[in-house]
């Protein structure tokens, strides 16, 4: 199914800002330094509105989860998702 074009993406994106990883090339092999004290780095590829994402960061807050999405209209929703419940342990590409 196709995704809707999001309202007001950019400012969207803008305010979840901190939850973006604009450079992940700058991060290769060093994905740690986001959440040093992490037990565990996890890699969600195509998280889309990031129900399944939330969920689990919600639940396991000492993991680093790193979502990675394509589309960046489904990437929105599901990084509102995680600064509404002020998840500190996942990070978008």
């Amino acid at each position: 199914m196709r995704m809707r074009k999001k309202k007001n993406l950019a400012p969207r994106m803008e305010a979840c800002g901190a939850y973006l990883i604009r450079d992940p090339f700058a991060l290769r092999g060093r994905w740690r330094e986001l959440m040093p004290e992490a037990r565990e780095l996890r890699v969600e590829l195509g998280c889309g509105k990031g129900r399944f994402t939330h969920g689990t960061a919600a639940a396991e807050p000492d993991v680093l989860f790193i979502a990675i999405e394509m589309v960046p209209d489904a990437m929105v929703v599901a990084m509102e998702r995680c600064v509404n419940d002020g998840l500190t342990n996942v990070f978008f590409v």
